[in-house]
């Protein structure tokens, strides 16, 4: 994404012109998102409707409203635009062919063949939705959230993860994090949620603190953890995909630690 001479937002696409894993990927062109009818000012986040080739990008349209770009990724040219309210991050079910959008107060299900909203979930209007899982087996919907609290003396910033079902987005069970810190979003596979996360210590020297990386893996019902893998203290995880073909996780580590 990078600004014109004109101010126009722009989005670049890039493929990989083979399967071999010495293959170069190469930088297919530059698209104007803020063309009229349709229109994107500000993008902010994306998803990647694989069943219809679509992208979906989030983020202010002229009006300076929320907007949602629906763009063909193969004739690269915009062929919608949703004014529906979204958040960071949008999120794509494919087995279901869903959007998810999550906002400050609301949890959006869209489908994403109609367009359209078909559930809504509450969620805490306080704080921000910092990463949203989908389990493609069992279709629940994991919302890890960061949250304020005010007890009238002090404000806490406790984590919250919900769990919802997809049939009608309801809400089937919750537990709190603690004031630990999550450095990306979870990953939902095979009735399992795995989330990096990073725990904060009082260092050796006095004012000092400590990062210790971990992903902890959850029973995805349950939401209870089965087991911590610890990376070692001076990493920050800061983000984590699956390989489903090699069965592999692969983390991002902000620090090197």
């Amino acid at each position: 994404m990078r600004p014109s001479a004109a101010g126009s937002l722009w989005l670049s696409l890039a493929c990989t012109v083979a399967s071999s894993a010495s293959a170069a990927t190469t930088l297919l062109g530059s698209y104007p998102l803020n063309d009229s009818p349709y229109a994107v000012m500000y993008p902010m986040t994306m998803a990647y409707d694989s069943g219809r080739s679509e992208l979906w990008i989030g983020g202010q349209g002229h009006s300076g409203k929320d907007a949602t770009l629906i763009l063909d990724a193969l004739s690269r040219k915009p062929v919608a635009q949703l004014s529906v309210p979204h958040g960071y991050p949008l999120t794509f079910d494919s087995a279901r062919g869903r959007i998810y959008m999550p906002t400050r107060g609301t949890l959006r299900a869209l489908d994403t063949a109609a367009r359209a909203v078909v559930a809504e979930a509450a969620i805490s209007p306080f704080g921000y939705v910092q990463g949203v899982a989908v389990d493609p087996a069992s279709g629940d919907v994991y919302v890890l959230q960061f949250d304020y609290t005010w007890n009238g003396t002090s404000y806490g910033y406790p984590r919250w993860l919900h769990r919802f079902a997809a049939d009608g987005l309801v809400l089937r069970s919750s537990r709190t994090l603690g004031s630990d810190s999550f450095g990306g979003e979870p990953v939902a596979h095979g009735g399992r949620l795995y989330l990096p996360a990073i725990r904060i210590s009082t260092g050796p020297s006095a004012g000092s603190i400590v990062y210790s990386g971990e992903i902890r893996v959850l029973d995805g019902t349950s939401l209870a953890t089965l087991q911590t893998v610890h990376l070692g203290t001076s990493s920050w995880p800061s983000g984590m995909v699956l390989d489903q073909d090699s069965q592999t996780f692969y983390a991002s580590d902000l620090y090197g630690g």
